[in-house]
């Protein structure tokens, strides 16, 4: 966890082992559960094939089989429960986001959604935000009742160039080798019709599980991983409102398919540094609007500034930042990073001054205005303030926004009606 987090993993998926209620390769998700000072965001992916002597999801030498009946169905929701309760579980639209590997082995997948749906709903947990991977033949996940795809290489019906004849093997070989670039090229097609997540990989090679009969991507650098990796970054942002802006590797320890990040002999950190240059590539983009709030601790608080900033992303070209004293707005804006940052800064710095000279160093001279959306404490605002950099506030909040920055209402009120109308980009309606 320390691991993903220092080279700015914002979560896990789990694979997710489960047959007719046995799970298997259980240990290291049931220890994360059971530590929650494990401060990672994490989901669900229900590996639902069968799970045979090669890990290859075909019907030969099965170990355990799965069956797809509407009991296990209401079995399987069931033990997901405790899982999408917990606090670090990654929500979308404020629902649990669950991924089915291969929805098109499960008979009757329509109806299951809907009792998945109306469980979780009746659980208190506002539905379920359901993903298959774009592969074994899905193309659309609308007709069995899915929210979104996600690409999942190198899993998918493309074709990257075949160029096994162009190197040397054992003798004894009978597998694949194809081209890292034309498979990432193949990916990352804008898509209109309905959400689809983009998906990336460092590498792939599954000798350990196939043997000579194994399929491996030659020509994959870290170099051109963070290529990959930005280009789906800049794609996901520059196409989805923020509740929808991530991005999926594969994977971060998928040592037997030569599909990891973690550090090896070879490499070393080399694919972790990328991933952190990729991501540091993105947020160094100049912060032109911060919107300040006490809290963002309940869901209607969460809902209400998600829809603010989302009409910021849609109806302006401005990049905006949250700082949020309460809670988080991780599930409904991940790639916010601003409210960590000021909770680190407060509480390792005192002096008022200092602190706001951090902060605005961390926000960025492109910083335009702030705007104070609900109430924070006196310590935020003054550090606001202090920033010299012009504030907009609701009407409703003057009194108190005057009284800290020590300016009369009516001073304030005629800095609002100066200040308010210069924020360049931004659509009339949405300007207080």
């Amino acid at each position: 966890v320390e691991l993903a987090k220092q080279y700015g993993i914002y979560g896990f998926c789990f694979h997710y082992y489960w047959f007719s209620g046995k799970q298997v390769l259980e240990r290291p998700l049931n220890m994360f559960l059971e530590h929650p000072e494990f401060d990672l965001k994490f989901a669900l992916c229900w590996a639902n094939e069968n799970w045979t002597r090669r890990w290859d999801g075909f019907d030969d030498d099965i170990l355990l089989k799965q069956d797809h009946s509407s009991e296990n169905a209401s079995k399987f929701i069931e033990d997901v429960l405790p899982y999408f309760k917990d606090p670090r579980y990654i929500k979308i639209d404020g629902k649990p986001l669950l991924i089915i590997y291969r929805p098109g082995l499960i008979d009757g997948i329509e109806e299951k959604v809907a009792l998945w749906r109306n469980y979780c709903r009746s659980a208190g947990l506002g539905g379920l935000f359901l993903v298959a991977p774009e592969a074994f033949g899905l193309e659309d996940p609308r007709p069995i009742g899915f929210d979104a795809l996600v690409e999942f290489p190198p899993l998918s019906d493309r074709s990257p160039s075949d160029i096994t004849h162009e190197q040397t093997f054992h003798l004894d070989f009978n597998g694949q080798v194809r081209d890292y670039t034309t498979l990432r090229e193949s990916y990352g097609k804008p898509e209109n019709r309905f959400l689809k997540f983009n998906g990336v990989m460092p590498g792939w090679d599954n000798t350990a599980r196939r043997g000579s009969n194994a399929m491996m991507l030659h020509g994959s650098t870290p170099e051109r991983y963070q290529s990959w990796f930005a280009s789906a970054i800049e794609q996901t942002i520059n196409h989805k409102p923020p509740k929808y802006r991530y991005v999926f590797i594969n994977a971060w320890n998928e040592w037997a398919e030569g599909a990891y990040l973690e550090p090896d002999r070879k490499f070393g950190f080399a694919y972790l540094n990328a991933t952190a240059r990729a991501l540091q590539d993105v947020s160094s983009s100049p912060i032109d609007l911060l919107v300040a709030t006490s809290g963002a601790d309940e869901g209607g608080k969460q809902r209400d500034l998600s829809e603010l900033l989302e009409q910021f992303n849609r109806h302006t070209n401005l990049n905006v930042q949250a700082i949020v004293e309460k809670g988080n707005l991780s599930d409904f804006f991940p790639t916010n990073n601003s409210t960590s940052a000021w909770q680190d800064l407060a509480r390792k710095i005192k002096d008022p001054q200092e602190l706001a000279g951090k902060l605005k160093m961390f926000l960025g001279a492109q910083l335009k205005a702030i705007y104070i959306h609900d109430l924070p404490s006196d310590k935020l605002l003054q550090t606001l303030f202090v920033m010299n950099i012009p504030v907009v506030c609701r009407l409703s909040d003057q009194e108190q926004v005057a009284r800290i920055s020590n300016l009369s209402i009516s001073d304030r009120w005629a800095f609002l009606c100066k200040k308010g109308i210069h924020l360049e980009g931004v659509a009339p309606s949405l300007v207080y």
